[in-house]
């Protein structure tokens, strides 16, 4: 399911985290349809209006990719995984306008997020073992080889993170994972505003950078 709201200035696809939906963007869609703006908002698979019963960042990054292509995107952001998911869609053959890319508090690596996914269920390191065996089943690659920063190689596009110190949910660290090892890359370190980022501080923040 997308949402879009049209505009004369480019269009800029919206993409929400784990246990979210399209919802979460109605602050920054409006502040995008003051400076006329156009968005596309969708609800990944199994979230929200979407159908299915699987999700993960790699099927969220075709879905994205599909989006982009279609609205001829200019810029993505994404929140938490969906951050992820907007990195990944990068390589695919998308919308040539496309140019900026804004990550709220997402992951940089997969690894990580199986390690807390792990400690968080109190697995096994058995269990955990044939975790990382079905990633490379499914998918043709160990965990480690699906990082945030390792897609951030289109010189074509700039990157903005946006990242809470305090952020419970991905670490802080992640976002400076990535800052060291891609070059360009700009932080907004932000406190007190938790993983969701929905601070209009925040907001403003996105809309400034999308515009300049």
């Amino acid at each position: 399911m997308a949402y879009h709201w049209p505009g004369e200035n480019g269009c800029v696809l919206l993409a929400h985290g784990w246990e979210s939906n399209s919802t979460r963007w109605e602050k920054l869609v409006a502040r995008l349809q003051e400076k006329n703006i156009g968005s596309v908002a969708l609800d990944a698979p199994a979230h929200g209006a979407s159908g299915g019963r699987s999700f993960q960042a790699i099927l969220y990054a075709n879905f994205i990719n599909v989006v982009a292509q279609h609205y001829q995107v200019n810029a993505m952001v994404g929140h938490s995984v969906g951050g992820m998911a907007c990195a990944f869609a990068t390589q695919y053959p998308g919308s040539p306008q496309l140019n900026k890319l804004v990550l709220i508090g997402a992951p940089n690596n997969f690894t990580g997020v199986l390690k807390r996914y792990s400690n968080l269920l109190g697995y096994s390191s058995r269990l955990r073992e044939a975790l990382n065996h079905e990633v490379f089943r499914r998918f043709g690659s160990p965990p480690e080889t699906f990082s945030t920063q390792r897609y951030l190689n289109n010189p074509e596009v700039t990157t903005l993170i946006i990242h809470d110190v305090n952020d419970k949910i991905i670490p802080y660290t992640d976002a400076e994972e990535i800052v060291m090892n891609v070059a360009g890359v700009k932080l907004i370190s932000t406190k007190g505003f938790g993983h969701g980022l929905k601070h209009p501080e925040v907001v403003s923040e996105i809309v400034s950078y999308i515009c300049n």
